[in-house]
């Protein structure tokens, strides 16, 4: 179904992070979770909302787009809205990913087709992903796992055909594909993917073979994310004594739990946490992978930074299992390195500096004082940085974990100046990363 649209509003929403179009209630039913925009020959992915979300009176009776989808489709005057086709919307998982490792021997390679559409990242649940170890690919085998792949939405006739004589040997099977992308909608997309046959059992088992949600690194192996039961934590052990947290940068709204507060989210916060992991990676030349803790649920449902627990009891599992992601984080990287720094990602209000390292005034970083100022003159390179001041010296994470011996926390407060601009967001992502490569070579 297409729509063709030439009157919409376009409005800046708090915490305007992932595409989104906001539709009448009835037409926003009629089209699902997500929708495929399109503007001339640009096309995105986008979360669909009832307009009566919208507190701008202005807006809330029609249709409009945020501003990241405006920005994405380069300030379009006119929208298509395409509803999503199950039949023409694939699921891939193996050598088709946009990018993908062989794990057997650290080799990064791209998918042997360009499908030419969109994509998201997505999850299907009660199987396993298996690369035998003489094989050009993986395979797919029932189990109780989950598997990382990408979704493409709306694939051309011409792609499709192909990949059905390409892929003549497989089986195609309908499956439930559900968005791990920062979207706040988290319902499952039903797609089409081409199975893998055979007894093939024996090989390397991973929830995924896409980079950067798996990485390879010498002398260490293959490691991936993992993610809770509802997908809504996760997290990744890596190789360095640096762990990283992301607790209110999650937009994530499940229809069966309930909101708990009235607090808003810190915009950009996951990505930012995402992308300080991939570069460092790189940065490092492919040796050095940080821990990271990241929540996707958003913070008006649970508050992970806070000393007490949910009611609600979903809400009050995800509060568990995003602690307890920490505590074994802590526990591995004390194994490997004798200590450990967190540095907890947030964001905050424009109060004059750019970035405020919190520190419980200073009860957080006790013998870690010489990490804390190296971590504040790299900063320092491009940005201003303040330490306790404005108030925002730290909380729960500062307080729980940096009362652990050898541990040393450090929260993260970075501007909404900072995180509303790609490019300063990309210049702190390089920053932090060459501060963790630096701490990590020390180690």
């Amino acid at each position: 179904m297409l729509i063709p649209i030439d009157n919409f509003s376009v409005v800046r929403v708090r915490g305007d992070v992932s595409p989104t179009i906001f539709l009448p209630r009835s037409l926003a039913k009629e089209i699902g979770s997500l929708a495929v925009l399109k503007s001339g020959r640009n096309r995105i992915i986008a979360c669909v909302l009832p307009n009566s979300l919208i507190k701008n009176k202005i807006c809330s009776d029609g249709i409009a787009i945020n501003t990241n989808s405006y920005l994405s489709l380069r300030e379009p005057r006119n929208l298509v809205i395409e509803r999503i086709n199950p039949e023409k919307t694939i699921f891939v998982y193996g050598t088709l990913l946009s990018k993908y490792w062989n794990p057997y021997v650290g080799e990064l390679n791209s998918g042997w087709i360009k499908i030419g559409s969109p994509y998201i990242r997505g999850v299907i649940k009660e199987v396993l992903a298996i690369w035998p170890r003489k094989s050009i690919y993986p395979l797919i085998k029932e189990g109780n796992k989950i598997v990382l792949g990408e979704l493409y939405p709306n694939v051309s006739p011409q792609v499709i055909e192909y990949l059905n004589s390409t892929e003549s040997q497989l089986i195609r099977r309908r499956v439930d594909v559900f968005p791990i992308e920062n979207f706040v909608r988290t319902e499952a997309i039903p797609a089409q993917m081409y199975i893998h046959v055979g007894d093939r059992k024996r090989g390397l088992k991973s929830r995924t073979f896409r980079y950067p949600d798996a990485y390879y690194v010498l002398k260490y192996g293959f490691i991936s994310y993992n993610f809770s039961e509802d997908l809504l934590v996760k997290w990744i052990h890596g190789n360095s004594p640096i762990v990283l947290t992301s607790p209110h940068g999650g937009l994530a709204r499940p229809t069966d739990t309930p909101p708990s507060n009235n607090m808003y989210g810190d915009s950009f916060t996951l990505e930012i946490t995402e992308n300080i992991v991939k570069k460092t990676f790189e940065l490092s030349g492919w040796t050095a992978v940080p821990s990271a803790i990241i929540s996707r649920i958003h913070r008006n449902i649970v508050d992970l930074n806070r000393p007490w627990m949910p009611k609600h009891e979903k809400a009050a599992k995800i509060y568990l299992t995003y602690h307890r992601a920490i505590r074994r984080a802590i526990n591995l990287s004390r194994k490997k390195h004798s200590r450990t720094l967190i540095l907890d990602i947030h964001g905050m209000k424009n109060y004059g500096p750019d970035i405020i390292l919190g520190t419980n005034y200073g009860r957080s970083i006790r013998g870690f004082g010489e990490e804390l100022n190296e971590l504040k003159e790299t900063l320092e390179k491009k940005f201003s940085v303040d330490v306790d001041n404005h108030g925002l010296s730290g909380y729960y994470t500062t307080m729980r974990y940096g009362a652990l011996l050898r541990v040393g926390v450090i929260q993260v407060e970075i501007s909404m100046d900072i995180r509303m601009s790609e490019q300063k967001r990309s210049t702190l992502v390089n920053l932090l990363a060459e501060y963790i490569v630096s701490t990590t070579e020390k180690h």
